[in-house]
């Protein structure tokens, strides 16, 4: 439901301050979307504003892929859940 990154920022306060770990994520809103509509919403958005490297990937320089992912996770505040929206990506650009 978290990431791995997210779980290790909770750690330390789960431990010290006797908290749930699903009370912290619930409060904080770190759980992971895994919603595929809505990623592709998310990922329609970073292309529209990265067309320059969206043009990259189609031409076959898949690092561009990466850069798109990292930008869908900026976006989404480390929300997203980076192997779907890697392909949500996929299949918009294909």
């Amino acid at each position: 439901k978290i990431n791995s990154r997210t779980a290790k920022d909770l750690l330390p306060r789960v431990i010290s301050e006797a908290i749930s770990p699903d009370l912290l994520a619930k409060e904080g809103g770190l759980y992971q979307n895994s919603s595929v509509d809505d990623l592709k919403v998310l990922a329609a958005s970073v292309i529209a504003e990265n067309e320059a490297v969206a043009d990259e990937y189609r031409s076959g320089k898949e690092a561009s892929l990466k850069y798109l992912v990292g930008q869908g996770m900026k976006a989404s505040k480390g929300a997203a859940n980076p192997a779907l929206l890697e392909g949500v990506f996929k299949e918009l650009l294909s």
